[in-house]
């Protein structure tokens, strides 16, 4: 993240039954759906007809996540458990208060901070502000400490008990003992700090990194070994490197050999750009990266490393200053990385700049920072297909007059400018609540299906997404209009599930992801309406419940087989696939609960092949999803 100097950083898919293949010559099906939310008043005197279309999706949602940079090793470690408690329960509880809104936003990710070890050095960093210095596992004398990070060590346990799905671990600079000039910061010569001899010893070291964490019961999904490599990082306000492509191809694939020798499954993440056009064009240094690192053709190319995921990650920021180029840019990173079937994912944003339908900067209030990244937040999954979406600092103190620009928890120790050691009050922002109105709700394996009628950036614009069992619809909406917005919704080709339930839950000026609505309310019904309130961001989770084949054609029941089936954990199970499914093949293992537990790619040559389950693997049951080409299976598996 680059900082001021006052502050540092479709296809058609399987609807539901025990699947087989659905095809766009499904039936039409329409659910009327309704909320009458007589509280909110507006000047629309006419309804928008929105159609939610099952047989249309798009990507897969890989999760929601924050950071704990900087200041989560410093409330962690230094700070009462009161406050700690509260900000822990604030950033990952997926349970619901007394009046059944959210007490927290539910994120499925949680990035780590990895750090070079600008603590340690104090004032000799160069670093001023001590809320921007990182402690390091590592020391010059090449010996290992455990016990450092122990704040950020403190989040990551609170994240895995509350049910945090994945963890990611990042790094802005090599450990401080590598670098060319001793710091964490750039001599500003465009070209990475890590000394030319040291790219194998860095590699080392998050990998001795991730093996411990994995000892210790954290199985890091993502390492990330270069953030935000266009930018010079010759300030010193925090912890920072550039690399150029070469440089970045070097690291990897040392970074992959020492991750295979260690048998160890974290995946390389690459190469968080500092704003989504450097993954597309050429301009500068570590531009066009999407080409570079991942064509064949390209001389930087490690697409084929067996470690590096099939993922290019961005930035959000500076790409946002009006509605045009809000989409375009997005649209451009879309199309890029379909040439080369990757993810998407956006892995940082806070408030650098602004945007239409937002005041100036200086005079924005809290609800307009949020109704921003709220529409940055729909644009990254409407247009560039993100799988995943991350905030950047999620606690931090208000200073500088920034509000709620840099933070989704607000840190209020008795003097706000240097007093992160000490322990005081925390209050939640309308940013960690608007966050919340998708990561609480939208869990990872739930697929982007198609929302018509609500795409104005300057007004209404929504998604929607279906879970992986089907029980569940949700439909986020951000209303960038100061009139309210009524809609009345239909649903298409969902087969023989209709909705019965709708619950609403609100962020606005006067609510912070808020149930709406009385026990009557939520009862689904046709010719009602509901009510998006003026500048807000709404929440609609419909429930669907299977009515019967009453519209569903005879499915070919007998495409494949799966067997034993039950089975034991741990034991192998049997695929036999149809002729038709050949080439690669996506396999997706869900919980009941919605949560992914097991994904990976087979490249089928024969009509037979064999999946081995995750190890250790709970008694219950779960729905094996298999997706060939355009064709789309599933089926329920026991587990005993």
């Amino acid at each position: 993240m680059k900082h001021s100097n006052t502050y540092n950083k479709g296809s058609h898919p399987p609807l539901y039954s025990s699947l087989v293949t659905c095809h766009s010559h499904l039936s039409l099906v329409y659910l009327f759906t309704c909320l009458l939310v007589n509280s909110f008043t507006g000047n629309a005197q006419s309804y928008v007809p929105i159609n939610i279309d099952a047989a249309t999706s798009y990507q897969t949602i890989v999760g929601f996540a924050a950071s704990d940079c900087w200041t989560g090793n410093y409330v962690g470690k230094y700070w009462s458990e009161t406050p700690k408690n509260t900000i822990a329960k604030y950033l990952f509880s997926q349970n619901f208060k007394t009046d059944g809104s959210p007490e927290g936003i539910g994120l499925s990710m949680w990035r780590v901070n990895l750090g070079a070890g600008t603590v340690e050095q104090g004032d000799d960093s160069g670093i001023e502000d001590i809320s921007r210095r990182a402690e390091c596992f590592l020391d010059a004398s090449g010996a290992y400490d455990w016990t450092k990070q122990a704040g950020q060590q403190w989040f990551m346990q609170k994240a895995k008990e509350y049910g945090c799905e994945s963890f990611v671990l990042f790094s802005n600079s090599p450990p401080v003992s590598y670098t060319r000039n001793g710091k964490a910061y750039s001599n500003g010569d465009g070209k990475t700090n890590l000394q030319a001899d040291k790219y194998d010893d860095f590699a080392g070291f998050m990998t001795e990194v991730l093996a411990h964490f994995k000892e210790e019961g954290f199985d890091f999904r993502y390492i990330s070994p270069v953030n935000e490599p266009q930018w010079d990082w010759k300030d010193p306000s925090q912890e920072g490197s550039p690399w150029q492509n070469e440089e970045i191809k070097t690291l990897v694939v040392e970074l992959d050999k020492s991750l295979q020798e260690k048998e160890l499954e974290t995946k390389i993440l690459l190469s968080e750009a500092g704003q989504w056009d450097r993954l597309y064009q050429t301009n500068g240094r570590a531009s066009n990266q999407i080409y570079r690192l991942f064509d064949p053709n390209s001389s930087d190319y490690v697409g084929n490393l067996p470690s590096v995921a099939p993922v290019i990650a961005g930035h959000s920021y500076w790409t946002h200053d009006t509605n045009s180029q809000l989409i375009n840019v997005r649209k451009n990173v879309k199309t890029n990385a379909k040439k080369y079937n990757l993810d998407v994912f956006q892995t940082e944003w806070s408030m650098l700049s602004g945007g239409e339908g937002i005041p100036a900067i200086e005079e924005a209030s809290y609800m307009d920072i949020a109704l921003l990244m709220a529409k940055i937040i729909h644009s990254d999954l409407a247009f560039a297909d993100v799988t995943s979406w991350s905030y950047w600092t999620s606690m931090d103190m208000e200073r500088w007059g920034h509000k709620n620009r840099f933070l989704l928890v607000s840190l209020s120790p008795n003097n706000p400018y240097n007093a992160i050691t000490q322990s005081s009050t925390v209050a939640d922002r309308s940013t960690l609540w608007a966050l919340g109105n998708y990561s609480f709700f939208i869990r990872p394996g739930y697929k982007r299906i198609q929302l018509n009628g609500a795409n104005d950036p300057a007004a209404l614009m929504g998604t929607a997404y279906l879970s992986p069992d089907t029980s569940n619809v949700v439909a986020v909406y951000v209303n960038m209009s100061s009139e309210a917005q009524k809609i009345r919704t239909t649903f298409s080709n969902t087969g023989r599930y209709r909705a019965t339930t709708n619950k609403m839950y609100i962020t606005g000026s006067s609510y912070n992801l808020k149930k709406y609505g009385s026990a009557s309310s939520e009862s689904y019904a046709e010719d009602r309406e509901l009510t998006i309130p003026a500048r807000s961001v709404a929440t609609v989770v419909y429930s669907m419940e299977d009515q019967g084949d009453t519209d569903i054609p005879a499915l070919e029941k007998s495409a494949f087989r799966l067997y034993p089936n039950p089975l034991s954990p741990g034991e192998s199970i049997l695929i036999d696939l149809p002729e038709t499914a050949k080439g690669n093949l996506t396999l997706s293992l869900y919980s009941t609960q919605g949560h992914l537990v097991y994904s990976g790619n087979k490249m089928i040559e024969e009509t037979e092949k064999r999946l081995t389950l995750p190890l250790n693997l709970p008694k219950g049951i779960y729905l094996l999803k298999i997706q060939s080409g355009k064709n789309n299976y599933q089926v329920k598996l026991l587990v005993m």
